[in-house]
């Protein structure tokens, strides 16, 4: 798992998940935000796969960060047999 300590230090965590489904496979992924005294869910979705989740909680919390969102990410996104987060 890649951790951008950025967002932690900000108190941002992402996390994605595989649901109890076979048919179609999901992957649920869950941002978060550190509070005064706990983390908080900030926004959950699901997706096909965990790749996508991932790349789009990273643009979530890049924008609420107010770093400049990665522009054609899911254009360049044709599945996940490829490595798409260090391409970018």
């Amino acid at each position: 798992m890649k951790i951008d300590y950025e967002m932690l230090r900000a108190g941002w965590w992402i996390k994605v998940s595989p649901l109890a489904k076979i048919n179609p496979e999901t992957w649920i992924c869950s941002i978060y935000k550190k509070g005064k005294v706990s983390w908080i869910t900030e926004e959950c979705k699901d997706f096909s796969n965990p790749e996508k989740a991932y790349m789009w909680a990273r643009q979530y919390v890049r924008k609420q960060m107010g770093d400049t969102p990665i522009q054609g990410w899911e254009d360049k996104y044709d599945g996940w047999e490829g490595d798409l987060i260090n391409q970018l």
